[in-house]
């Protein structure tokens, strides 16, 4: 028993201090750009070598990196929350399921040159879900199947919906070509700090983004399941009930 608690608290400690490499490494990112961006202009003002048109562009460019930093320290204290075991707070809208996979997959196509990242809309899925934790939950099964399919290929995006007797469902199937996950791993891969063993462990991350959007499924009535084989890749389908707006 001591020595569970023992095992547990080293887990915690090393989680605790990847996930604030990752943060560090993340934000540090885009508050260079906006560093880079705010002198560029400064000194183009000072010589007097800019215009309206130029001034804009550089404007929009630093509220893009200042979005990409809040959303680096959102999903921080998200972690926060899925370390604790804490509800994410949620503010549900309507939302098209297929605009936010879109958008997130071509954010991770301009990433990448070795996968090609294409979206099915197989049916059109609008419910009321929380869009920023939505699209969380997209990104991190993206990355995951980007991560884990280290050769490259195509990563395919489906949007469905099911309708049955218990309703409305939305589903969203990440497909990837890569290395699958073992049998004996496959009941382990949404724990929180599990990170994986052999040669293809996820050895930068700090095990939480499985488990964030398992939980911000749950939190939406949904889950998440996959399928996979050993060598011949994964599907992550997550199911989220189609709530109507209601008048």
């Amino acid at each position: 028993m001591v020595g569970d608690v023992v095992w547990q608290a080293d887990e915690l400690e090393s989680a605790k201090a990847k996930a604030i490499s990752t943060l560090a490494h993340d934000v540090k990112n885009p508050l260079a750009a906006i560093r880079l961006r705010a002198q560029v202009l400064a000194r183009r003002i000072d010589e007097g070598q800019i215009t309206k048109e130029q001034m804009l562009e550089g404007l929009r460019r630093i509220e893009d990196s200042t979005r990409e930093a809040c959303g680096v320290l959102s999903r921080a204290l998200d972690n926060s929350r899925v370390v604790l075991g804490r509800p994410l707070d949620l503010a549900k809208v309507e939302v098209d399921l297929a605009q936010i996979a879109g958008s997130v997959a071509a954010r991770y196509q301009s990433q990448t040159e070795q996968h090609h990242l294409a979206v099915d809309v197989r049916s059109p899925a609008t419910g009321m879900w929380d869009p920023n934790r939505l699209e969380r939950l997209v990104c991190e099964l993206i990355d995951n199947a980007v991560k884990f399919s280290p050769s490259g290929g195509q990563i395919v995006i489906e949007i469905d919906a099911i309708e049955d007797e218990a309703g409305a469902t939305a589903t969203l199937t990440i497909k990837d070509p890569g290395i699958g996950i073992d049998e004996q791993e496959r009941g382990r891969i949404f724990d929180r700090f599990f990170t994986g063993s052999g040669p293809h462990a996820n050895r930068s991350g700090a095990g939480l983004g499985l488990a964030a959007a398992e939980q911000i499924a749950a939190q939406h009535g949904g889950c998440i399941t996959v399928v996979s084989q050993l060598g011949e890749g994964s599907a992550f389908t997550a199911w989220l009930p189609m709530e109507r707006k209601t008048a």
